[in-house]
């Protein structure tokens, strides 16, 4: 459910389903058949200019969802985003399991690329591109404040 929506005004959520068309400005409702066309940048960049978002955006986009919507050949088909939002400086966070049919090429074209993994119950990441050993991650829960998330190296 969503929640504090009026708090967020230049938060633009996709919606294959049309579940939450209308009740929102902030989501669009997609088509689901073509993802170059649900992801055209000239779209995307005026939604975020009509919400007054301003400079960087950001784009994450979920591939296990989108290789259930669009199917296995998702990736290719939204190059175009990914380069657009490039080339405008913004930034594009890519996410995908294991069983992503992307994931190989995600890895190829990645600047950055974190692997977290849950061993025994702890979050623990690693740098796969630049390579850096694990690094659990913690959070101090001070009392007045939200939980604040630290990276403590593993020895």
């Amino acid at each position: 459910m969503l929640t504090g929506m009026e708090r967020l005004p230049a938060l633009r959520i996709l919606d294959v389903q049309g579940e939450l068309a209308g009740q929102y400005e902030s989501v669009k409702t997609m088509e689901g058949t073509d993802v170059a066309q649900d992801l055209r940048w000239s779209e995307m960049r005026y939604m975020m200019e009509a919400a007054g978002a301003s400079d960087p955006y950001l784009s994450i986009l979920g591939y296990d969802a989108m290789e259930a919507i669009y199917g296995s050949g998702v990736f290719r088909s939204s190059l175009e985003h990914i380069d657009a939002m490039r080339r405008g400086g913004h930034v594009v966070i890519a996410i995908a399991s294991s069983r992503s049919a992307s994931l190989d090429a995600l890895r190829q074209q990645a600047k950055l690329h974190i692997r977290f993994e849950d061993m025994d119950g702890c979050a623990m990441a690693a740098g796969m591109k630049p390579n850096t050993p694990y690094l659990y991650l913690d959070f101090d829960r001070p009392d007045d404040r939200l939980p604040v998330p630290s990276l403590v190296p593993m020895i």
